[in-house]
């Protein structure tokens, strides 16, 4: 896929949390094959929540994620949880509520889909979940002297 940069006004979703200074918490690069998929609950709680895109992990802390993906679209669907999945499509940790909290298109590919960052913040995690989210971060985290040009990219 080769990505075309584009000089018009990109279209974005700016953070509702203005902070001064420095991250609180340090994200964490993750290993490559390891994906989220963005969910959305149904209106009346039966049935199971409905699919509506898949993205690329960059970083990950206790507190939320980054992510990349594409869509036909300038603006994402609307989700309110996720489940991360691994390389062989398990899911690793799943039903974790979240709140987008920016979204922004980094470029237009060539096939006229658009290039997309979103930032998700996690809310009301179990006990766990916490757990789970913890131990994700030991095992399929990438140290700093092992990034890759994709994190380098999105760091």
């Amino acid at each position: 896929m080769i990505i075309i940069n584009t000089v018009k006004q990109i279209k974005s979703l700016k953070s509702q949390y203005q902070r001064d200074g420095p991250r609180r918490n340090v994200r964490l690069a993750v290993r490559s094959g390891i994906a989220v998929i963005f969910k959305k609950s149904p209106r009346f709680r039966f049935g199971k929540p409905r699919i509506v895109q898949s993205a690329d992990i960059i970083d990950i802390n206790a507190n939320g994620l980054r992510v990349q993906y594409s869509s036909d679209n300038k603006w994402s669907t609307q989700f309110d949880n996720i489940s991360i999945v691994g390389a062989d499509e398990k899911s690793i940790i799943d039903d974790i509520y979240c709140k987008r909290i920016s979204d922004c298109q980094v470029a237009q590919t060539s096939d006229g889909s658009y290039s997309r960052v979103c930032g998700v913040k996690f809310v009301k995690l179990s006990h766990k979940q916490k757990h789970q989210l913890n131990k994700f971060i030991q095992e399929y985290t990438v140290e700093p002297k092992h990034l890759t040009r994709w994190h380098v990219q999105f760091t």
